[in-house]
């Protein structure tokens, strides 16, 4: 759509930790370290989380009502994004080939996502809605701290759900800025974005005031040390 895979270099990021380096292992003990604070709740958003679509970003912070059916335009061009940061992300995986905690470790980590047998670096979920974390936030600026925080809280889950090790998810992130680097010196891009600004602007869009990470305490972007 507006960047290729061929655009990326693989190693426009860190290769990954070494199998069994003293950085990998404590990869994995803060994997299995975190899955003790595992919940049902958590379990059941790791779940509906499956599906990487942009109302996982945008749903949180801004409700039901921006939706592909209120905001086409807009939706459109985070869909095409999305497609594009999800395609270098595979290739980006198949190019290190690392294996993912629950295949790593079967014994010590369990899985709570989907089964998924291909390569873990970078996580594809965190390269996507960082994508899109970024994109949200050059066009409602006022959100950046709520889509971010969405987005990171995917990318949490991932680690929790014996998915991705905390190293995937860095260079998940750092993909993800390359990604947006060349999306916005792209032509085609330039021209979506002004009419997602066109369309929002004669659409403003009304945010719930719900918190971003599903705390049901508020806007926790004041609180986030009491409660994150």
């Amino acid at each position: 759509q507006f960047v290729s895979p061929d655009d990326i270099n693989p190693r426009s990021i860190p290769a990954p930790y070494a199998v069994n380096s003293p950085e990998w292992n404590n990869d994995l003990e803060l994997v299995i370290e975190k899955q003790t604070h595992v919940t049902d709740k958590i379990i059941a958003e790791i779940h509906q989380e499956d599906a990487v679509i942009p109302e996982m970003t945008t749903e949180p912070v801004l409700g039901k009502s921006f939706n592909a059916k209120n905001y086409p335009v807009t939706f459109d061009l985070l869909i095409k994004a999305g497609s594009d940061a999800w395609r270098i992300g595979d290739r980006v995986k198949d190019y290190w080939g690392t294996s993912r905690p629950w295949l790593a470790d079967p014994n010590r980590v369990k899985l709570y996502a989907k089964p998924i047998y291909s390569p873990a670096y970078p996580s594809g979920h965190t390269v996507t809605n960082y994508v899109w974390a970024e994109l949200l936030s050059e066009l409602m600026p006022e959100h950046r701290d709520g889509f971010y925080l969405r987005a990171e809280e995917v990318a949490q889950h991932r680690i929790m759900g014996g998915a991705h090790f905390p190293n995937d998810l860095q260079g998940g992130k750092l993909l993800a800025t390359k990604i947006t680097t060349h999306m916005f010196a792209d032509p085609e891009f330039k021209v979506d974005m002004d009419a997602a600004r066109a369309e929002l602007k004669a659409k403003p869009v009304t945010a719930k005031k719900s918190c971003a990470c599903k705390c049901d305490k508020g806007h926790c972007l004041r609180k986030k040390k009491q409660h994150h």
